[in-house]
């Protein structure tokens, strides 16, 4: 995952030795750096995120749900992103990495979009776990938020979302949101 804003690269990335089968734990990290020069400016870990959080054996590292670069988004100073997989959307500041707020209601958030100052979330009805005979997906719902104050505007959904594939990884579905013209768009299964 990567996106940027006013200068600066975010990535969430995992610094774990790559290709060892599985056999060392994963080491996610938030990263920062300059855009110009890639010089790092900050870093925070990610806990609680990683293969064994999304699937039941290791399948190789880049085996992970396909919504997962959808967890970052920048705004001006503002990063917007899940501190853990089943997380809540944390607002930081992009030049230091502190945390300014946890956004309340938004616990298992699984699609970030941000425009004109609202959030619009893919929330999860439920924590995600992972399972080698789940073949259901999980329910979610949409809200939108106002980024600056932290107020729910509105909820809608039981969605099921999308699935390229069910095994232990991808029965969770994702909603592949996209916002214009006033009106959120998405895809969904039902």
């Amino acid at each position: 995952t990567m996106v940027s804003s006013r200068g600066r690269l975010f990535t969430i990335c995992d610094e774990a030795p790559p290709g060892l089968e599985g056999t060392l734990p994963d080491k996610w990290f938030l990263v920062a750096r300059d855009a110009f020069n890639g010089v790092p400016l900050w870093k925070r870990p990610i806990l609680e995120w990683g293969w064994r959080q999304w699937n039941t054996e290791w399948e190789g590292r880049f085996d992970m749900p396909l919504q997962l670069p959808k967890r970052l988004v920048a705004n001006g100073d503002r990063l917007f992103a899940t501190l853990s997989f089943n997380g809540r959307l944390t607002a930081l500041d992009a030049a230091t990495g502190e945390g300014l707020r946890v956004y309340d209601g938004t616990d298992n958030t699984d699609e970030i979009l941000y425009q004109d100052g609202l959030l619009i979330l893919s929330v999860n009805e439920e924590a995600r776990k992972p399972s080698a005979n789940n073949k259901t997906p999980v329910k979610k719902s949409v809200c939108v938020i106002d980024a600056d104050s932290g107020k729910m505007l509105w909820k809608q959904g039981v969605f099921t979302g999308l699935s390229a594939k069910y095994d232990s990884a991808q029965p969770f579905g994702r909603l592949e949101m996209t916002v214009g013209d006033g009106q959120v768009f998405l895809a969904d299964h039902n």
